[in-house]
């Protein structure tokens, strides 16, 4: 799961955010809350966040 889609959750600096613009290899982000926008995030910055991931395997 390396490729970033839009509207994906992403970690950014120790924050959830949602990816909502991709050009180029970078990327843009807004907050959970909407309050907050970055652009030009290089995708290497960001740890996607799989949707559909069991995060509590042993239950």
């Amino acid at each position: 799961m390396d490729e970033a889609r839009l509207f994906q959750r992403c970690m950014f600096a120790g924050s959830l955010w949602t990816i909502v613009f991709i050009n180029h290899g970078l990327l843009n982000l807004v907050s959970i809350d909407g309050k907050q926008f970055k652009q030009g995030i290089d995708r290497s910055m960001v740890q996607l966040i799989d949707e559909f991931a069991d995060f509590y395997p042993e239950e």
